[in-house]
């Protein structure tokens, strides 16, 4: 059985796949196979139970501390609203959490030409807004993980406890080293060697699709299977990295000022308890004056 697990636990849109990336090189983490395996966030899954999800890391107990995983439904309540009671449930395991947060109104911007891009916003769940650009409005499920006091008021006993650190994705990219040496004091684990080494992937700034070469591949059962019998997993990956084909997406993904004033109005409860009660200065991070 594994014992301790590190789950990256969101937000969505704020760097929780480059520090996966990152912190993946570690060591004395085990890494998920599936990075967002979702197992806390949806019953369907959790109910295969953790002889399933143990299988989705190549943990070895005599070199590996933890293992990782990184699914930002775990912060999408109350769309998502029975992780914390399924961790609490899943004793005598241990976890520890991060929870990566940044300044809301650019990663509502980011979120909005992200769910134009995907068509998702909760899992593999068809998203239910035929249009994501900010002209059509903010999204309901985008406010609310925006709503980040919200979110860890869900796992606030596991931040008092000092099982649940938080990280801003503004520190991430200015301090790498200083916010990695940080995490790495958090788990008890020797600091990451090259911490300095950062970089950021899954932007919405080098958003692709893959080639409809690739596609229609990817379609055939036969292709697959036999490309998994003769290809290594490492060279599939970096040939389809290597025949992915910019995708432009169309709309307005710029909030004006009068959005901004709008959005934070009904951010204030949240950001006021975010700075009283987990101690994040919202005007000295991201410059918002309550």
């Amino acid at each position: 059985m594994i014992k301790n697990y590190l789950l990256i636990i969101g937000a969505m849109k704020c760097g929780t796949t480059t520090l996966y990336e990152t912190l993946s090189k570690h060591p004395q983490i085990s890494s998920c196979l599936i990075k967002e395996s979702g197992f806390f966030a949806f019953d369907e899954i959790f109910e295969r139970g953790f002889s399933w999800y143990e299988k989705q890391f190549n943990f070895d107990s005599s070199r590996h501390a933890y293992a990782l995983e990184a699914s930002t439904d775990y912060t999408k309540f109350p769309y998502c609203n029975s992780t914390s009671e399924k961790l609490a449930a899943s004793k005598p395991r241990q976890f520890k959490l991060i929870y990566v947060i940044r300044n809301p109104l650019r990663r509502i911007e980011s979120h909005a030409r992200h769910a134009q891009f995907n068509k998702k916003e909760i899992g593999q769940q068809p998203s239910e807004r035929p249009d994501h650009s900010l002209d059509f409005g903010i999204s309901p499920v985008s406010l609310a993980m925006s709503d980040y006091a919200l979110q860890l008021d869900q796992y606030e006993s596991y931040f008092d406890q000092g099982d649940l650190l938080l990280v801003t994705l503004e520190d991430l990219s200015r301090q790498p080293s200083l916010v990695l040496r940080q995490i790495c004091e958090f788990l008890g684990i020797h600091v990451l060697p090259n911490s300095s080494n950062f970089y950021k992937v899954n932007t919405t700034n080098n958003m692709r699709r893959p080639h409809p070469l690739w596609e229609a591949l990817a379609s055939s059962r036969f292709a697959v299977a036999l490309a998994k019998t003769i290809l290594p997993k490492n060279l599939r990956h970096w040939l389809k990295d290597a025949i992915m084909i910019k995708y432009e997406v169309q709309g307005r993904y710029k909030l004006n000022p009068e959005e901004e004033q709008a959005i934070l109005e009904k951010l204030v409860p949240g950001l006021l308890r975010l700075s009283s009660h987990y101690g994040i200065d919202v005007e000295k991070k991201w410059g918002i004056k309550l």
